[in-house]
């Protein structure tokens, strides 16, 4: 449990409605800053509109060496000689905690040697493993012959397994179940013998996993943030950030994503238990009316911890209609219902919310007092604002800043995910700046060519997403180490390096930094309004979700 969390109330309170703070160098010297409602960031009460890329540092890596900070440093005066001034710096591999301080403070005195200024990207989070159940029916599925047989289940970092059986009937299956219990686990995953039967069977494993932190599909947001947290903060303690720094980016790592199969995933740890009793208590009166909900049949719950420890058997139309009491061994039916996922989903929602907040205050007292940039790849429920409904003291944005991530040639990088991003900055109490974090032609391994195709087509996609509200502009990127984004490395390709300063000077003289906000500009609609999709309007408006 976070407990650390208390402390912050008050803070937290007191800067919910504002984007804006006072940040001290290491020589001593302070620098204030605050966002417009035109999601321009202002620093020492001038605009700042960056024009840069993203520069992914080799040394900062667990086992970075000299050899790589020179690399890094050869690369950053190249840079400078191009024209370049504002970066924002990522580890190469492992999350910053990981990196030497050593190298962190050399890199950084580079930057203030080079006149640079720079944001730094943390990607790094908890490293407690997650324990969850992953509820995929489509894929932990096997036939069983009338005769049974011995049915092997390929699972990676298994815990432990329920499966559950059922007949074969007309070509599909009976919905009834015939059989249970727990699997064995071997080298492999989990294997279950099967008792010869009248007729064919079905057999649904459902794998209790452990996630590890660099390979989960979601992090562990119950687990090891007061120690991540105080990682972060000792760390820090031994590095002296100069003039030229910005903001800080990614506090949790930078590819979090809550669809896909992390929505399948039901976590199992105490810590997760409790938070999720907790967020049900407040959901429903009494656990009656969660067991009317939930659908659930011939159960009484005596509280919503037990309620806490059930586990479903299905998802969407897959599956078995019934929950699966993973404490006390116990099965129970149920009709078919989405509300179970969607209260899981919301309480992950929740906590990522609460999770990024609490980090992001550590961070600004803590740390540094500068903006905190979070990373959004498109709609991003966890970052709407109005959807917090159901947690009010969840309502305030502690961070200042949604950096968007927004690939696509020309305007379909602004039309597919630069346009929601400013739809949810929009939505937000406060201010919040608005620069891109990543953007380029295509997305990896789509692309092939290295840089961009020509100079028009970099403007073009620039023009883009200054059109859905960008406000800095920080390609991906302008020194790039990741083998799989080489192609991305505009190092390689000195001449295309220049003509991002030739761009900063070009916008510039559209008046961007006193531009009126993009929503003045723009016409909304609500998002599950399936028949409409975020577009430009003659004369240049833009359509919102």
């Amino acid at each position: 449990m976070r407990k650390w969390i208390p402390v912050l109330v008050a803070l937290l309170a007191a800067s919910a409605a504002r984007a804006a703070g006072v940040y001290t160098d290491s020589a001593g010297e302070k620098h204030n800053w605050r966002v417009q409602n035109n999601h321009v960031l202002l620093w020492d009460d001038k605009p700042f509109v960056p024009i840069g890329g993203l520069f992914q540092v080799k040394s900062w890596a667990p086992k970075g060496t000299d050899d790589d900070l020179k690399s890094d440093i050869d690369a950053l005066q190249k840079i400078s000689a191009a024209g370049i001034h504002d970066i924002y710096l990522q580890p190469s591999s492992g999350g910053i905690t990981r990196v030497n301080p050593v190298y962190i403070q050399k890199v950084i005195d580079a930057c203030e040697a080079q006149g640079l200024t720079y944001g730094v990207s943390l990607s790094d989070g908890p490293r407690s493993a997650l324990l969850g159940y992953q509820i995929l029916p489509s894929r932990y599925r096997q036939m069983v012959a009338a005769d049974g047989g011995l049915l092997r289940f390929t699972v990676p970092d298994i815990a432990s397994a329920y499966y559950a059986l059922t007949l074969l009937e007309n070509g599909g299956t009976s919905g009834q179940l015939v059989g249970e219990g727990n699997a064995d686990l071997v080298e492999e995953g989990a294997r279950v013998v099967v008792p010869a039967s009248p007729t064919s069977q079905m057999l649904v494993l459902y794998p209790e996993r452990i996630y590890h932190a660099d390979s989960s599909p979601m992090p562990n947001l119950w687990e090891g943030i007061d120690e991540y947290r105080d990682r972060l903060l000792g760390l820090f303690s031994k590095v002296k950030l100069g003039k030229g720094f910005r903001f800080f980016t990614d506090p949790l790592p930078g590819n979090i994503n809550l669809g896909g199969e992390a929505k399948q995933i039901v976590p199992t740890s105490r810590e997760f238990s409790a938070e999720w009793a907790a967020f049900l208590e407040k959901r429903y009166k009494t656990p009656d009316d969660l067991v009317r909900k939930w659908k659930l049949k011939e159960v009484e719950l005596g509280s919503f911890a037990e309620a806490a420890q059930l586990v479903p058997l299905f998802f969407n139309e897959k599956g078995f209609h019934a929950f699966y009491d993973r404490v006390k061994d116990k099965r129970y039916s149920a009709e078919l219902s989405k509300v179970f996922w969607d209260d899981l989903d919301d309480f992950k929602t929740d906590s990522l919310r609460a999770v990024t907040n609490d980090l992001s205050a550590a961070l600004k007292r803590g740390i540094a007092d500068v903006p905190v940039v979070i990373r959004s790849k498109g709609y991003a429920k966890w970052l709407a604002y109005s959807m917090s409904a159901s947690r009010p003291d969840l309502k305030r944005f502690e961070f200042d800043g949604l950096g968007m991530d927004a690939y696509g040639k020309d305007g379909n990088a602004a039309l597919y995910e630069g346009a929601d991003v400013l739809s949810q900055v929009t939505d937000s109490p406060k201010p919040l700046w608005l620069p891109v974090l990543a953007t380029q032609e295509a997305r990896v391994p789509e692309t092939t060519s290295p840089g961009f195709t020509n100079r028009e087509s970099l403007y073009n996609l620039l023009d883009s997403l200054r059109g859905v509200g960008a406000r800095g502009f920080y390609l991906d990127g302008v020194r790039v180490t990741d083998p799989l984004r080489k192609p991305y490395d505009l190092s390689a390709i000195p001449a295309q390096l220049g003509w991002l300063p030739e761009y900063a000077k070009q916008l510039e003289a559209t008046g961007i930094a006193t531009a009126a906000p993009p929503s003045a500009n723009a016409l909304f609609f609500p998002r599950n309004e399936r028949s409409l999709t975020a577009a430009q309007l003659e004369g240049g408006a833009w359509l919102l979700p």
